[in-house]
């Protein structure tokens, strides 16, 4: 059997939750070459389309310009890796004392594809129904992933992560935190393919 998330043990990942606390973004090593390239044939395989350039109200739009899947099957390897992730980010809220770890589940997954022309996607908040913790698996590519204070990036702060890692954002209700990070994407200049796993409370 593949093991999927070979990078990872329980107690560097319960360090790198406790540290997510403050930090709101941390990067981590997650996979290998090897892996990586087995996950990148599975998301190419899946159908894409554009995303909506322009998201948000007009008060406060968000430009985006990469391609994405949302209907991932059930029996696609990446519900797999959700269920292994969720079960470090369980374990590690539990042990932290963390409220939430007993109804934490990723049920939301989404794949996204960055071509190197790519202007990424302009600062914003996740949705608030996206709750604790937000992961999101760097499968190829560069650019720069960022959190920052503002919708015009003030005071922004990269996340240092390249492929193989995962990024972990807090979502809301971590810790304290009513709402998660302000955060963006910018830099492409290789294709980025990245997963993105959430806890949906809504759903």
């Amino acid at each position: 059997m593949l093991n999927k998330l070979n990078c990872l043990d329980s107690h560097s990942f319960t360090k790198a939750l406790e540290q997510l606390v403050e930090l709101k973004s941390i990067g981590i090593k997650c996979l290998d070459d090897k892996n990586m390239r087995n996950l990148v044939s599975i998301v190419d395989s899946l159908p894409r389309r554009s995303a909506h350039p322009i998201v948000g109200n007009k008060k406060t739009p968000v430009y985006q310009d990469f391609d994405l899947c949302y209907n991932i099957p059930k029996d696609n390897l990446l519900w797999c890796i959700a269920k292994e992730i969720e079960a470090y980010v369980k374990i590690g809220m539990r042990d932290l004392g963390l409220i939430g770890h007993e109804v934490f589940q990723f049920n939301d997954i989404i794949a996204q594809y960055y071509s190197p022309e790519s202007r990424g996607i302009t600062p914003h908040r996740d949705n608030i129904r996206y709750r604790f913790v937000i992961g999101i698996l760097i499968l190829s590519g560069d650019g720069n992933f960022n959190i920052c204070d503002t919708r015009d990036g003030t005071d922004a702060k990269e996340i240092p992560a390249e492929a193989g890692d995962l990024i972990l954002m807090a979502g809301s209700n971590l810790a304290g935190h009513k709402l998660g990070p302000m955060h963006f994407m910018e830099n492409v200049t290789k294709k980025r393919r990245t997963v993105g796993f959430r806890y949906d409370s809504a759903d």
